[in-house]
C-alpha cells in the first residue's frame, strides 16, 4: 500500500461487560459478525472483555457496529479506532 491509499478496511476495540461469560461473548460476536461489512472479529485472550473487529468503512462505520453491541451490552464503548 502506497501513501496514497487510504485503507478501508479500518478496525476498532470494543469494550464489553467483563461480567459475560464466554457463551455470552460469543453471542456478541455472532451479532455483530452478520452486520453487513463486518470482516473479522477478535477477543483478547488476556482480556476477553476487549474485542477488536475488522470492517469495511465502505459498508458500515463504528458507530453503527458499536449500536448493534450496545444493542446487548448496553455499557458498551468503544476503546480505539
Amino acid at each position: 500500500m502506497n501513501e496514497n491509499t487510504i485503507s478501508h478496511k479500518p478496525t476498532v476495540l470494543v469494550r464489553i461487560a467483563n461480567t459475560f461469560n464466554a457463551d455470552r461473548r460469543q453471542q456478541v460476536q455472532d451479532t455483530v459478525s452478520i452486520q453487513p461489512g463486518v470482516l473479522a472479529i477478535q477477543h483478547s485472550k488476556r482480556l476477553p472483555n476487549l474485542m477488536l473487529v475488522e470492517y469495511d468503512a465502505l459498508r458500515i462505520s463504528a458507530l453503527q457496529i458499536l449500536q448493534s453491541i450496545r444493542n446487548q451490552d448496553k455499557n458498551a464503548f468503544l476503546v480505539a479506532m
